[in-house]
């Protein structure tokens, strides 16, 4: 009986570990799908100038990053 409930500890541990490893996963996703959106909101603002510049077509824009 005592061998079935180190068993059982020893199951609830890993399955413990193993939630913890897709709940660190899932929040180091969430980060790098924020940092791409961030870099993504950047990169249209840049190319938002570069396409929207008053003399376009006299001569090419200079690239700002910010």
């Amino acid at each position: 009986m005592e061998e079935k409930n180190e068993k059982a500890k020893e199951v609830a541990k890993y399955q413990n570990e193993n939630i913890n490893k897709e709940i660190n996963l899932k929040i180091r996703y969430d980060d790098i799908e924020q940092s791409l959106e961030e870099v993504d909101k950047q990169h249209s603002f840049v190319i938002y100038l570069l396409f929207n510049t008053e003399n376009a077509d006299l001569e090419p824009p200079e690239i700002i990053w910010l």
